[in-house]
C-alpha cells in the first residue's frame, strides 16, 4: 500500500447556459444542434452547444484546480508495475472527497485505490489495496461503517469460471487503510451463481442499504449462449449472504422472450428514496431480443428490496421494457438501452440512455410512474429522443431544490472522446446548461476522457473518471462545478429561485 501527497494536472473548463423553460418542443431540440468547439491534443475544455455569459449551475469552481487550469484535477496513479488508474465513483467526506479507483498490476490483477481530496482539488493522500479481482466495475463508499466497497470479477483457487468479487477496505484499519478484518478472505467475499454454461459470473453495480447491508447486481451464465440478471445481498460486516433476499441471498432473472440468444447487460442499479430503501431495488441495462443480435431493448426491473422477488405492482411483473426502435435492425441494427437511472423526490424514476439511428446511438432521456408506467409529463410522452448523437449517459441526478436533471457522459467527436456534463429541466427537457471536458494526451488520435460516475449535491457537481494519456498509461480524473441557480430567476426579478 502507498500513500502519496501531490497536485496533479489540471485543465480549465468553460459553460453553456440557455435561458427560458417555456418552449416548443422543437426549440428545445434546436439547442443540441449548435457545434462544439474545437478540442486539441494538448487538452482543453468549453461551452458545448453554443456559449453564454457566467452564472450557470455549471459554472467551473475557481478555487478547484490547480496549475493547468480551473475545475479540474487528474490524480496520477503512476505506481510500480504499470501507469494505469481508473475512476470509478466519488464520495463526500468533511470538506473533502474521497475518490474510488483501480491501479493495475502487471500480473493481470488490479489493486482498489482510494484517493483522499482536499477542498481544492488537491491529492491528500493515496492508498492501495491488492485484490484478486480481474475487472473492477464499480464502488461506493459506507460513510456509516467507514468502508470502501469495491465489484467485479475474480476466478476461484483450481477453476476457470469467474465469480461476483466484493473487496471490502477499512479506512480506519491501523496503521493505514487495508482490507476490512472479517470480512471474506483478506477482505474479498466471492459468490458463485454456477448456473451453467462456462460458468462465468461478473457483478457491476452496487448500492448500500442503509442499516442493512449491500446489494451487488451483475449477470451470470445460464449456457454459453444464454445470462441472466444476478442480483446478491450481502452484510456489510462480514460480506456473508442475507438469508432471506432471494434463495440463499441470491436472486437470478432470466428475460425470456423464446430466442436461444440471449444477452443482458446490468448497467445502472438505485434503492427507493423510503425509510432504510426498504421499498424496491431498480435494476436497468439492456438485452438482446432475436437470434440474430441485432435488436436490443433497454429495461428497468424492479425488486422488493427485502425479499428479492420481483414487484408485481411495476408494470404488472416487476420489469419494464424500455425502447424507441429508432433503427432499421435489417440495415444497421435497433439497440436500445438504459445507461443511467436516478430515483426523484416524488419517487419516479428517471432515466437515460440510447438508441441506434443510422449507425449512430442517440441520447434518450425518460421518466417512469412509480407503477412503471411512462410518466407523460415528461416531454409529453415519457421517452423522448434528444437531439445528440454518440453520446453514452453514464449518470444521471436530480439536483436539489430546481429539480433539475444532471447527466454526464462521454461524447465521441472526430478522434477523440471527451466527457460532457448537462443540466435540463426537469420535465421538458430544456438544456440549461451544458460543459465537456478533456484532458491532454500524447496524441490527438490517443485522447479520450470517460465518464465514471456523478455527485451533486446543495453546492456543486462532481464528475469522476478518466483520462488516456497514451496506451499505457491512464489517469483518474474529476471535474467540479459550482451550484448558483442564477439561471432560475425567480418572479421578482431576484437572482435565484424562489
Amino acid at each position: 500500500m502507498f500513500r502519496r501527497a501531490a497536485w496533479l494536472a489540471m485543465v480549465g473548463c468553460g459553460l453553456l447556459c440557455a435561458h427560458g423553460q417555456a418552449r416548443a418542443y422543437a426549440d428545445i431540440d434546436a439547442q443540441w444542434h449548435a457545434p462544439m468547439q474545437a478540442v486539441t491534443a494538448a487538452g482543453g475544455s468549453g461551452a458545448l452547444l453554443g456559449g453564454s455569459p457566467p452564472g450557470s449551475d455549471l459554472d467551473p469552481d475557481p478555487a478547484f484546480g490547480g496549475a493547468w487550469g480551473v475545475g479540474m484535477a487528474a490524480y496520477y496513479l503512476d505506481y510500480p508495475p504499470a501507469n494505469i488508474g481508473m475512476g470509478l465513483s466519488v464520495h463526500s467526506f468533511g470538506t473533502g472527497w474521497y475518490v474510488m479507483a483501480t491501479h493495475q498490476r502487471t500480473d493481470s490483477y488490479l489493486d482498489v485505490a482510494v484517493i483522499r481530496v482536499r477542498p481544492n482539488g488537491l491529492e491528500d493522500g493515496v492508498w492501495l489495496v491488492p485484490t484478486p479481482m480481474t475487472v473492477i466495475n464499480d464502488a461506493t463508499y459506507d460513510p456509516v461503517g467507514r468502508r470502501f466497497y469495491f465489484v467485479g470479477r475474480a476466478t476461484p483457487p483450481l477453476l476457470s469460471s469467474t465469480d461476483f468479487a466484493v473487496t471490502c477496505v477499512d479506512i480506519d484499519s491501523p496503521p493505514e487503510p487495508g482490507p476490512c478484518a472479517g470480512f471474506g478472505v483478506n477482505g474479498t467475499v466471492l459468490i458463485a451463481f454456477d448456473l451453467g454454461g462456462a460458468g462465468n459470473d461478473v457483478a457491476t453495480r452496487v448500492v448500500v442499504r442503509p442499516n442493512i447491508g449491500l446489494i451487488v447486481a451483475g449477470t451470470a451464465e445460464l449456457t454459453d449462449h444464454r445470462e441472466v440478471i444476478a442480483v446478491a445481498a450481502l452484510f456489510r460486516a462480514t460480506g456473508a449472504l442475507v438469508p432471506g433476499f432471494g434463495t440463499g441471498g441470491r436472486y437470478t432473472h432470466f428475460i425470456d422472450n423464446g430466442a436461444s440468444n440471449k444477452f443482458v447487460k446490468v448497467q445502472a442499479m438505485a434503492l427507493s428514496n423510503d425509510p432504510d430503501a426498504q421499498a424496491r431495488i431498480y435494476i436497468a441495462g439492456d438485452y438482446s431480443v432475436d437470434e440474430a443480435l441485432t435488436d436490443y431493448d433497454g429495461y428497468v426491473l424492479a425488486l422488493n428490496a427485502l425479499s428479492g422477488a420481483p414487484d408485481a405492482s411495476f408494470d404488472g411483473n416487476g420489469i419494464r421494457p424500455v425502447a424507441l426502435n429508432l433503427g432499421d435492425c435489417a440495415v444497421d441494427g435497433c439497440k436500445d438501452a438504459v445507461t443511467a437511472i436516478a430515483v426523484l423526490a416524488t419517487g419516479r424514476l428517471a432515466l437515460a440512455g440510447w438508441s441506434s439511428e443510422d449507425g449512430n446511438q442517440r441520447f434518450m432521456m425518460g421518466r417512469l410512474r412509480r407503477d412503471g408506467s411512462l410518466d407523460d409529463r415528461f416531454r409529453g410522452g415519457g421517452l423522448a429522443a434528444m437531439e445528440l448523437v454518440n453520446f453514452m449517459p453514464k449518470a444521471i441526478a436530480e439536483r436539489p431544490n430546481t429539480r433539475d436533471l444532471v447527466v454526464a457522459g462521454d461524447y465521441a467527436i472526430p478522434e477523440i472522446v471527451v466527457q460532457v456534463v448537462s443540466q435540463l429541466e426537469a420535465d421538458s427537457g430544456y438544456l440549461h446548461a451544458s460543459n465537456y471536458a478533456q484532458f491532454p494526451a500524447a496524441t490527438p488520435a490517443q485522447g479520450y476522457s470517460s465518464v465514471a460516475g456523478l455527485l451533486v449535491d446543495a453546492d456543486s457537481t462532481l464528475v469522476v473518471g478518466s483520462r488516456r494519456w497514451n496506451a499505457t498509461d491512464w489517469d483518474a480524473t474529476l471535474f467540479r462545478t459550482l451550484t448558483n441557480d442564477t439561471i432560475f430567476t425567480d418572479q421578482f426579478g431576484g437572482a435565484t429561485s424562489d
